[in-house]
């Protein structure tokens, strides 16, 4: 755009058509990223629940963690979902620095809004943003009962490891018999 506009530059009344060209250019500019915001949180939401023709594959990877005495998950279900439920800002926040068109590349400057706020206010893409933020409750829910799972086996961490190794160390050590030590030798 900026080396056709060079050779707008010095005529004079073709520059009405460079100024209607830049404008319908970044219409489709606006347009680009539009849809381009909206259709990565759809993938993203076919992703997670699959195509209803087959089961969705594995998109994050959560680690089962012990954390003192409690199993937790690394990240957790909190912070997965703060990550999910914020996607459709993250993106509409990267395309923040795009500069409307005719603002670069003409004197008259644009009078529309900038790409961003257009795109954070569309309907079609804060609606895809809900029903992903609502299909991640039973992946959750799912998260949470293998979770449970896990508290029949809570015995084994809540011990009081010290105080088992102690008694071990007791059992052990008044059933076998001391061992001579031997000299070490030095070698120079």
């Amino acid at each position: 755009m900026k080396l056709t506009c060079e050779v707008f530059k010095n005529d004079g009344i073709e520059i009405q058509l460079w100024h209607r060209y830049t404008g319908k250019i970044d219409r489709m500019v606006e347009e680009a990223f539009r849809l381009n915001i909206k259709w990565s949180p759809q993938k993203l939401s076919k992703a997670i629940n699959g195509d209803g023709k087959s089961a969705p594959n594995p998109v994050f990877r959560v680690k089962v963690c012990l954390q003192g005495d409690k199993v937790e998950f690394q990240p957790t279900l909190k912070q997965l979902a703060n990550g999910i439920g914020s996607i459709g800002g993250q993106l509409t926040k990267a395309v923040s620095g795009i500069v409307r068109l005719p603002n670069i590349l003409t004197r008259k400057r644009s009078t529309k809004d900038p790409i961003h706020d257009v795109i954070s206010r569309d309907e079609a893409t804060k609606k895809i943003q809900t029903v992903i933020n609502t299909e991640m409750q039973p992946n959750a829910d799912n998260l949470q009962n293998y979770l449970s799972t896990w508290d029949n086996y809570g015995e084994i961490w809540e011990i009081n490891k010290d105080m088992f190794i102690k008694r071990y160390q007791k059992l052990t050590l008044g059933s076998l018999p001391l061992m001579p030590t031997l000299p070490v030798e030095t070698v120079v």
